[in-house]
């Protein structure tokens, strides 16, 4: 039988979740994104736990893999390599310590995220993969915020990791995708959420979208449930509705991650996917990344490299002084744009 591994009702579950200072996933999506109604991602080969408790280790890997894939061409996770990062989680490895609860099977989000940040994912050459930040969605499940922000970050990120509580009645799926409403609780899971779609409108209680809109979902049991469009099994689809009733109590949280580290600090928040060069003239006021403080005004007009838009009146740019790059503010008023690129 499949397993779980997902611990929400220890206190280090509950204090990951709602730790202040957890950053939030809206920081991603500063202005809103058309959506189309139907949308997907291929996240690789599917991965099957076999019933170990290390659902948190390999919705994680999962995610880690399209990343890569997205910066080399290839997959490069894969079952064994997420059983390997399930070790790593728990008993530590390097500089990460594990997450603090030998004890007890399974893990929690904000423990996975950490430990990719600090020492990676493994892939399948046992080398640890980095990310450069996670962030939480906020908010009060199943509002049209908690869905939207959802649907723009995978759609210009991709894929994200659930966790909730999981139903007695879900342990199979059929091959449609639709499962029923949920029914009693056996304990807490984590999966990834890779897109959206369409389909059949009824009543929440008879597992069906009143809104006909549903989330594409990704198991880590292998064969689990539908098919997807790039012929990856694994696929289950929830309503949209259902993040507000029965999953209440759930985290969605996503990864950033780029082939070099980000200069300027430490989880530096990326709020698009669009790096710029910029013509900054003499004179400008230079802005703390992290406070937004008063710096020092530019010497001398610049072209300066942009990763990303710090919000809607200022970039993030990078300068650099006594020959070390740090990672600043400028304010978009003066400031001419000279070329966009897509990031990866």
């Amino acid at each position: 039988m499949p397993s779980l591994g997902y611990l929400y009702d220890r206190p280090e579950a509950i204090a990951a979740r709602t730790k202040p200072t957890n950053w939030s996933m809206a920081l991603l999506v500063p202005e809103p994104i058309a959506l189309p109604d139907d949308f997907d991602t291929d996240c690789g080969p599917v991965l099957d736990q076999d019933g170990t408790p290390a659902c948190v280790a390999f919705s994680a890997t999962a995610v880690r893999a399209w990343g890569q894939h997205v910066d080399v061409g290839q997959w490069q996770f894969d079952t064994l390599s997420a059983t390997m990062a399930y070790a790593w989680l728990k008993n530590g490895h390097g500089d990460w310590p594990g997450d603090g609860a030998p004890d007890a099977e399974g893990s929690w989000p904000l423990a996975v995220w950490s430990m990719a940040k600090q020492v990676g994912i493994p892939n399948t050459s046992g080398m640890g993969s980095l990310i450069t930040a996670y962030y939480q969605l906020q908010g009060s499940a199943g509002t049209d915020e908690w869905i939207a922000t959802q649907q723009s970050v995978i759609y210009a990120y991709g894929p994200v990791t659930v966790a909730y509580t999981w139903p007695s009645n879900w342990w199979t799926c059929p091959t449609t995708g639709l499962l029923p409403y949920p029914s009693g609780v056996v304990g807490g899971h984590q999966w990834i959420r890779k897109g959206w779609t369409t389909g059949p409108v009824g009543t929440i209680y008879s597992g069906r979208s009143p809104s006909g809109r549903y989330w594409r979902n990704r198991q880590s049991w292998g064969t689990y449930g539908a098919t997807d469009r790039f012929g990856r099994t694994g696929e289950f689809l929830t309503p949209f509705e259902l993040d507000g009733d029965y999953l209440a109590i759930g985290e969605v949280w996503k990864t950033i991650d780029v082939d070099e580290p980000t200069p300027g600090g430490d989880m530096v928040p990326a709020k698009d996917k669009l790096a710029r060069m910029l013509s900054v003239p003499a004179g400008t006021q230079l802005y703390a990344i992290d406070t937004g403080a008063a710096l020092v005004k530019l010497a001398s007009a610049s072209r300066l490299y942009s990763p990303f838009t710090y919000s809607t009146s200022q970039y993030a740019v990078i300068v650099t002084t006594g020959g070390m790059q740090q990672l600043v503010r400028v304010n978009k008023a003066g400031v001419a744009l000279l070329a966009t690129s897509a990031l990866t």
